[in-house]
């Protein structure tokens, strides 16, 4: 496995930890190097949901992507949203996200 190959694989091991989705800033400190980022969007194996919001095609689609989009651009913790769901299901979906 050549080195881009595997900077890739490691790339997607670590965003599928985050759920499928991750912030670029979140992906730099986690390892990922911005160009690998930009070879996956790239590619088409990553979605850019919004400005440095990025979501793998490989995981699950996202049911709910405009409030993940907004709780992970806006830093709102988990608890923002169990407080002002309406409903479980959303909200259990919401929490394996963080």
């Amino acid at each position: 496995m050549n080195p881009e190959s595997t900077a890739i694989a490691k790339a997607k091991t670590i965003i599928l930890k985050q759920g499928g989705v991750i912030r670029a800033q979140e992906a730099i400190k986690q390892g990922i190097h911005p160009r690998t980022l930009y070879q996956l969007r790239d590619s088409g194996k990553l979605e850019q949901l919004s400005r440095g919001l990025y979501q793998l095609r490989e995981g699950k689609p996202l049911e709910y992507s405009d409030l993940i989009t907004v709780a992970k651009r806006g830093g709102f913790s988990f608890g923002f949203f169990v407080d002002s769901c309406p409903h479980n299901s959303v909200c259990n979906h919401l929490f394996s996200l963080f």
